[in-house]
């Protein structure tokens, strides 16, 4: 499925997700996708969002926003509507607008990779 071992941590909102995180997250896997194109950003950041019982997981956040100021900035305006630029991308000879999801993910991996 193309998943990672940090696409496989158990997401517990206690110290145990934390020092898993601690041993397996590092900014370069951040921008690695499943073949769904679930990253291991968004799949920490999403599920961090209503972890405690509806509440925020701040251990977690604060990691993630450390570890990339840039991805967490690209998340944020995602996830308040801000991120509705189209971006295009030459394949070839054709050119298509790529959906907004797909420009995050592309903005995700040039900001992790530097290509």
């Amino acid at each position: 499925h193309g998943q990672t071992p940090a696409h496989l941590i158990p997401l517990w909102a206690d110290e145990a997700t934390v020092e898993w995180f601690d041993l397996l997250i590092h900014p370069t896997v951040l921008s690695l996708c499943t073949k769904g194109g679930l990253s291991v950003f968004d799949r920490l950041w999403i599920w961090s969002e209503t972890a405690c019982k509806g509440d925020a997981y701040e251990a977690i956040q604060v990691r993630l926003e450390d570890m990339d100021p840039n991805l967490f900035r690209l998340l944020e305006q995602r996830r308040h509507g801000d991120a509705t630029r189209s971006t295009t991308r030459s394949s070839g000879s054709t050119a298509r607008s790529m959906t907004s999801e797909e420009g995050i993910a592309y903005s995700v991996h040039t900001a992790t990779t530097g290509v």
